[in-house]
């Protein structure tokens, strides 16, 4: 089998995992619009006209903006330490400090409780996460803005269509 088969079906397998993956990832928005529209959960007219609106909606966005690296840069880079590594070591440290009757009662400890009751060592070793953490997160942030600011982004096909001289309809295939 050549490499050119193998690269298409690599693809191929690629792109009806993503058609897959979409039906998974956008049903909650889908139930969420649903619900806000006060739509009947069963199937009729109501549920697909929603369903194709905002699959609509989902590729006007997808068009609108051909290059979004820079985009998911800044979202990952902002989002993912904070969710990653900051939240649950925080949660950790005040759970693990909490009494039982701290529980009960719906407090949460004070920063000075946290300190006081955990084990040194796991308060050494979630500060330090929670530093490298917050670091990381704000220069990967600063990087995803920077990258933002020199981003060169096109116009979209749809605009293209009607504006450039020498808009094409037809793509070439490049082999490397």
């Amino acid at each position: 089998m050549s490499a050119q088969y193998r690269e298409l079906g690599a693809n191929l397998m690629i792109a009806v995992h993503c058609i897959m993956t979409l039906v998974i990832v956008i049903n909650p928005l889908n139930q969420e619009v649903e619900h806000y529209l006060k739509i009947s959960h069963s199937f009729g007219t109501g549920r697909v006209v929603t369903r194709t609106t905002v699959l609509l909606l989902v590729l006007f966005v997808g068009l609108s903006v051909p290059d979004f690296s820079p985009v998911m840069n800044l979202v990952g880079a902002s989002t993912i330490p904070v969710g990653c590594a900051v939240l649950p070591s925080l949660f950790y440290l005040y759970s693990e400090a909490a009494t039982e009757d701290e529980w009960r009662k719906g407090h949460t400890p004070t920063l000075m409780n946290v300190i006081r009751r955990t084990d040194k060592t796991k308060l050494i070793i979630n500060v330090f996460m929670l530093i490298v953490a917050v670091i990381g997160g704000v220069l990967g942030t600063m990087q995803g803005l920077e990258k933002i600011a020199k981003a060169e982004f096109s116009a979209p096909c749809y605009v293209r269509a009607f504006t450039a001289d020498n808009y094409s309809t037809s793509f070439k295939i490049i082999q490397q």
